[in-house]
């Protein structure tokens, strides 16, 4: 019952509907999902413009542990590569997150704009996804649903960036994200591509094996679908996903017959290829990352 979701819950101040509207000049959808819209806003005292997540709370009923665990999560981040929380409350009938807002879109409108990427702009983009995994991982937490479209695109002049050798193969990289000495620092040139982590919503801190598959079929690792128990290591998976999409523009593992118990085999097998024309750009070095 919704009598149930009360400031107590989650911990959140209590706003009148009409005062959200003092406080913000709300604006259009830029997103939506199951339990939960997303409009661009601003700040009316400060003149900030922010990103405003509605869920509604007649939708989430039932749900409402999924929502307090990303909220404690968010609470808990604070990395350039993640999308902040500035602020949350709620009405008789919504909670609100007002979140940091990105203004180029995400990573999917990229893909689908260019296909596919150099091996430097692609790196620059890992590299900032591998930034705020080791940030999570390292304070135990695991996203769980990285894919193209939770990454928001955003671009601006030097940054300082953690790189690393791409000659490493995948089954490595986790335990080099986990040990700075083999991190690299340096610095991208300006104009070039910038991704930050958004959307916590299976997010979850890991205390003993997870078993619970869930996340984008595509994107999954071989560890949820044997059931054999996973940990922070199934982003790290994902994360090699989406760069092999980024270099050659289409994903690793694809039914021929788009059956999701096919790809799931294809996954579990993880047996994939280099087709030519599609990977002869791509140096050896960044093949041999898998």
């Amino acid at each position: 019952m919704i009598a149930l979701l009360t400031v107590d819950t989650f911990n959140l101040h209590f706003l009148a509907p009409e005062d959200v509207g003092k406080r913000y000049d709300v604006g259009s959808v830029i997103g939506d999902g199951n339990f939960a819209i997303v409009r661009r806003a601003r700040d009316r005292s400060s003149g900030q413009n922010c990103a405003l997540k509605i869920v509604d709370k007649f939708r989430i009923e039932g749900k409402e542990r999924m929502l307090r665990r990303e909220l404690r999560i968010l609470r808990r981040c604070n990395h350039n590569n993640i999308v902040k929380l500035l602020e949350e409350f709620e009405t008789p009938t919504q909670f609100y997150l007002v979140m940091e807002l990105i203004e180029g879109g995400d990573l999917f409108e990229l893909i689908s704009k260019f296909r596919r990427f150099s091996e430097k702009e692609a790196s620059v983009m890992i590299t900032d996804v591998a930034k705020a995994l080791l940030y999570l991982h390292t304070h135990s937490i695991v996203h769980r649903d990285l894919k193209p479209e939770n990454l928001l695109s955003h671009t601006y002049g030097c940054l300082i960036l953690i790189q690393f050798d791409s000659v490493y193969p995948l089954k490595l990289m986790y335990s080099i994200l986990m040990n700075s000495t083999y991190l690299q620092v340096t610095k991208s040139a300006s104009g070039e591509y910038h991704l930050k982590l958004a959307d916590f919503g299976l997010a979850t801190e890991v205390t003993r094996p997870l078993r619970t598959t869930c996340g984008t079929p595509t994107y999954i690792a071989p560890e949820m679908l044997l059931g054999i128990g996973y940990g922070l290591e199934v982003d790290v998976w994902s994360l090699g996903v989406i760069f092999y999409i980024l270099l050659c523009g289409y994903p690793p593992f694809r039914s021929a017959t788009r059956s999701q118990a096919d790809l799931f085999e294809l996954i579990k097998r993880g047996h994939f290829e280099f087709h030519s024309p599609h990977w002869d750009h791509v140096s050896k070095g960044e093949q041999l990352f898998y």
